[in-house]
């Protein structure tokens, strides 16, 4: 992944996997309903709500000649 306001590498996707990647999807996660935290949860410095709070954009890839896809994404596999 390349920042295309600075123009650097941020991050390398499937250095492990020999494969020539030909069709990506990304998907930044669904819209959450306004509303759902109240004035006493926003102001909390708990841990678990910040991590509901992100959003975890997923990037879905098919390969060349390959009968399988790849999905990359921020979070561990044994989450």
């Amino acid at each position: 992944m390349v920042n295309i306001t600075t123009n650097k590498v941020s991050r390398l996707l499937g250095r492990t996997e020999n494969a020539r990647f030909m069709n990506l999807a990304l998907y930044q996660g669904a819209p959450r309903k306004k509303g759902m935290l109240n004035i006493a949860m926003a102001a909390s410095e708990n841990p678990a709500l910040r991590e509901k709070e992100k959003v975890d954009p997923l990037l879905v890839c098919t390969a060349w000649k390959r009968n399988r896809f790849y999905m990359f994404s921020k979070r561990h596999p044994d989450r």
